[in-house]
């Protein structure tokens, strides 16, 4: 066969330089989206790619159910937030009866020094009453003579905790035995604070009787004194005594004029 010529040779490639030199040299084709995608031939090394999945902690999970578990349990089996324990707002039975404790012991002091003392009648005492309190207070009558005789000896204006009114004293005589008893009347201004089931406070309601212990008595060393409190209207009575069936013995009378007084003229609603 016969060899290309040199002039052939040196003839393609003018050609080509001449494509070059007038710009219509072929163009270079970039590698397809299939080929830059397609798998490495074998043998060929492939980047580790880093791991960004978020990292779980077992102790932070724990904790967190612990505590969702926990609340729950408070919320089903916790006390609601309207039976919790909340602070009085006005003068507690327990703060009234100290102080009414604490005058009628120095009263009955005051009378074992004085001695024997004049009787007031019932009228005197329920002026002294309503000149103070401004408003008229329904007391009972007393058997001044026979077994059991009960004596009015006199009247003091007083300032407790919660109010102010007047301490109205009184002798009896039990069993050749000299007692003592002091009622307090106040001018009821809704400062007192009794307590439901639930502990919580609320206004000292009308008509109930609450009997506030003592411990060790208020006057006679006793094993146990008891202060007898209620309200009528818009008084407020604290009873206290030497003895605890003189002290419930004045508070039902008391009661019992009220009632009387009620029933002959009703309180206007």
């Amino acid at each position: 066969m016969n060899e290309p010529s040199d002039a052939t040779e040196h003839g393609a490639e003018g050609r080509d330089a001449a494509r070059e030199g007038d710009g219509t040299a072929e163009p270079v084709v970039a590698p397809s989206a299939e080929a830059a995608t397609a798998p490495p031939k074998s043998g060929t090394a492939t980047p580790a790619r880093p791991d960004r999945r978020p990292q779980v902690s077992g102790p932070a999970v724990a904790a967190t159910v612990a505590l969702v578990l926990f609340s729950v349990f408070i919320g089903v089996f916790g006390p609601r937030l309207g039976n919790r324990q909340q602070l009085p707002a006005g003068t507690t039975l327990t703060e009234l009866a100290d102080a009414v404790s604490a005058r009628h012991a120095q009263r009955v002091v005051q009378a074992f020094h004085i001695g024997a003392e004049p009787a007031f009648a019932r009228h005197e005492i329920a002026r002294e009453l309503e000149e103070v309190l401004g408003t008229a207070v329904a007391v009972p009558a007393v058997p001044d003579e026979g077994p059991a005789p009960i004596r009015w000896i006199g009247t003091d204006r007083v300032r407790l905790p919660g109010g102010s009114g007047v301490l109205a004293f009184l002798e009896a005589q039990r069993a050749g035995r000299r007692l003592f008893a002091s009622v307090i009347v106040l001018r009821d201004e809704d400062r007192y604070t009794v307590f439901d089931s639930f502990g919580r406070p609320r206004p000292m309601p009308t008509g109930e009787l609450f009997s506030v212990p003592m411990p060790g008595g208020a006057d006679t060393g006793d094993p146990e004194g008891l202060v007898q409190i209620y309200r009528e209207g818009d008084l407020v009575f604290a009873v206290q005594s030497t003895s605890p069936e003189l002290a419930a013995e004045i508070a039902a009378r008391f009661r019992a004029a009220a009632a009387e007084v009620e029933r002959i003229v009703p309180h206007p609603d």
